[in-house]
């Protein structure tokens, strides 16, 4: 890990007496990402809002700052996303222990990523004006972040040209990968859903460059529904 995810973890250890620091990191996280997500879809500002309202709630007068400053530290450590892709929260995520190995959560190496984007990237057509990719079980968003480093060593404008359309089970995973893929410029709709049954069970987000664009990735986000 850099140095910013280490002072993001020694940060989140001067909570160790007073709160679970697993528990902190994953309300810092999805407090960020119903912040991103206030600006793309208006018509959830409130309950948006309201939720953030529940998590600050949860802080005293003394360790409100603190989490406060956790929140701003997620977000310097991802904007370096769009130059440099890596599952930067994804591994904070499992340094503290946060994984649910009952579950057999377990996130992929980069380098494995990378290879396994590369492979699936080979037998893949973008020539057509918006190639969509799929992936059911995101977890935190590290194969996507790999495949986006395939795609800009290959000189494909993703931003413009691809569309993400992913999904997981667990709300802490959908709250980092929306997270990673927003400060990554990525045009995506981020689901809590259940893949076998097809429930969706909590948040759907979409990105803010999938907002901006949102008349060219709506018609095809709809052709990928129906």
């Amino acid at each position: 890990m850099n140095e910013k995810q280490n002072q993001l973890i020694k940060k989140l250890g001067n909570f160790a007496y007073e709160k679970d620091i697993r528990d902190v990191f994953k309300e810092a996280v999805e407090y960020d990402a119903l912040k991103w997500a206030l600006h793309c879809d208006l018509s959830r500002i409130e309950l948006r809002k309201q939720k953030q309202q529940e998590i600050l709630k949860r802080y005293n007068e003394k360790d409100l700052p603190k989490f406060q400053e956790i929140c701003t530290d997620i977000e310097l450590l991802l904007v370096g996303m769009i130059e440099d892709f890596n599952d930067y929260l994804g591994e904070i995520y499992i340094e503290i222990g946060c994984a649910n190995k009952q579950n057999q959560q377990y996130f992929t190496p980069m380098s494995v990523g990378r290879l396994m984007a590369k492979m699936n990237l080979a037998s893949m057509d973008f020539t057509k004006p918006v190639t969509s990719i799929y992936d059911c079980a995101c977890g935190s968003g590290g194969l996507l972040l790999a495949t986006l480093a395939e795609l800009t060593d290959k000189s494909i404008n993703y931003t413009d040209r691809v569309l993400m359309v992913v999904n997981d089970i667990d709300k802490n995973c959908v709250n980092m990968c929306y997270l990673q893929l927003s400060f990554a410029a990525v045009p995506a709709v981020v689901i809590q859903q259940n893949t076998i049954t097809q429930e969706i069970i909590g948040e759907t987000f979409v990105t803010p460059a999938f907002a901006l664009q949102y008349p060219k990735f709506k018609k095809v986000y709809d052709s990928l529904a129906t």
